[in-house]
């Protein structure tokens, strides 16, 4: 266990009676704080990598929850042991660094997954099962400011997510969109709002918001297919898929029923379009994300599964990650209420 920052903890306390594992250090360079967590958990702390190895020469896995820029200096120490990393979304802050992972996971045959927390939650593992072939995939990923992974842009902290959501829903790769994109960051900090426009193969879109200063937090994804509509609320970790039959049946019943000039109620219309509730098809529906993420890693570590989100599929979200960073106009930021006191403005728009 390396790490015991704000996602950290979460890892540590989520592995105490994973079945299959058992957790026997945590690594922070603050020691108060690593001593706490392991005090909590009943295991070692230490103030660094050297350390850990040093006592634990047997070390099979780790999750590695530290900064994303320390991601490629904490995971190669652990690769070079043949110890099995799970790495926190994103896999690294640079492609360089992601393929030095890969490279050094594929000498040493490793087991390397990545943390797209998302891919676990119970409403998406309800849809994943659907021969889903989106025409257009609209997402909003807001948040308040969480005052963590400040080192990089909201793309990389949050819209991230909807990416590699997107990129699997679309069977794509990143290099194969088209990327629109606008920013706005706030007096010198990375972006904290973002919203691209992607092109997929085929001729699907993608239209997702990302930001991490409101007042209240929202993660909603919404599919559009030829003859369904599927709405995902990560929050409430709920999937509703509505047929186009059943849509325009209950909008016919839903105008004779207000024909008085009443409106029909939501309850009542949900009915009406049979809007059907989709249930995790695995019948864990009271585990949480993180807790099956852990669970899908210990089983890659034993050999039981591959691991369920890849390398390949985490520097291709990295990839197209950058690549909206690029559109957005790295090179030309614009800045709302900065230092030389003009009114805020999105960043500048580019193709990438």
């Amino acid at each position: 266990m390396v790490g015991v920052g704000h996602m950290g903890t979460k890892h540590a306390r989520a592995y105490r009676g994973l079945p299959g594992a058992r957790l026997v250090a945590v690594v922070d360079i603050e020691a108060q704080r690593a001593a706490e967590i392991a005090a909590e958990c009943g295991c070692s702390a230490y103030g660094g990598v050297p350390e850990l190895l040093d006592h634990h020469p047997g070390l099979r896995a780790v999750s590695i929850a530290v900064p994303t820029s320390k991601h490629e200096e904490v995971a190669l120490p652990m690769i070079d042991r043949n110890i099995a990393c799970l790495i926190e979304k994103p896999v690294a802050h640079s492609l360089e660094s992601a393929q030095a992972i890969r490279r050094a996971a594929e000498c040493k045959a490793v087991i390397v997954q990545v943390g797209h927390i998302e891919r676990f939650n119970r409403a998406i593992k309800a849809v994943e099962h659907l021969a889903i072939e989106p025409l257009l995939i609209k997402t909003e990923r807001i948040s308040r400011m969480p005052f963590r992974s400040l080192d990089v842009d909201v793309v990389l902290d949050l819209m991230i997510h909807d990416l590699d959501l997107a990129l699997m829903f679309n069977r794509s790769r990143a290099d194969q969109i088209g990327v629109e994109a606008h920013g706005i960051r706030l007096n010198g900090h990375p972006e904290h709002i973002a919203h691209a426009r992607l092109t997929f193969p085929g001729g699907a879109l993608g239209d997702l918001t990302a930001s991490r200063i409101a007042l209240r937090d929202e993660r909603k994804l919404r599919i559009f297919t030829r003859d369904s509509y599927i709405t995902i609320d990560f929050l409430k970790k709920r999937a509703t898929l509505i047929q186009e039959a059943d849509f325009i049946r209950g909008l016919e019943l839903a105008e004779i029923e207000s024909r008085d000039g009443q409106r029909v109620s939501d309850h009542l219309f949900r009915k009406m379009i049979n809007a059907q509730e989709l249930a995790d098809r695995d019948g864990r529906r009271r585990e949480s994300a993180l807790h099956a993420q852990l669970r899908a890693f210990v089983a890659a570590v034993r050999g039981d599964l591959p691991p369920a989100v890849d390398l390949d599929a985490g520097i291709e979200a990295l990839a197209l990650a950058k690549r909206v960073a690029v559109a957005m106009g790295t090179t030309n930021r614009q800045t709302a209420s900065g230092n030389d006191g003009k009114q805020p403005s999105t960043g500048s728009k580019n193709t990438a």
